[in-house]
């Protein structure tokens, strides 16, 4: 822990911040509904696909910064269950 004037403040590592990050996304993608589950007055709200997809990111990211191909792994995997959802289309 860090304490700046009044403030205290925890200091965490680089992994110990993505593990978090991955940990709540992760319970994120558990508890979110699909995006076909919200009225059409709700698409602004965030879904399990937005949640894989954003944890897809985070797996590329760690991939790159370790040169880490089990990463990668991990990405492909949530990144195909957004494409193969059949909840998200491309614009034309």
């Amino acid at each position: 822990m860090m304490k700046v004037g009044t403030l205290k403040t925890f200091v965490w590592t680089i992994e110990e911040n993505y593990t978090q990050i991955i940990e709540d996304l992760i319970y994120a993608i558990e508890k979110l509904p699909l995006k076909s589950q919200y009225g059409k007055d709700e698409i602004w709200k965030i879904s399990k696909g937005a949640a894989q997809a954003l944890l897809g990111d985070v797996y590329l990211t760690r991939g790159c910064m370790e040169n880490n191909k089990e990463f990668f792994s991990l990405a492909e995997k949530q990144l195909e269950a957004v494409i193969n959802s059949g909840e998200y289309h491309l614009e034309p």
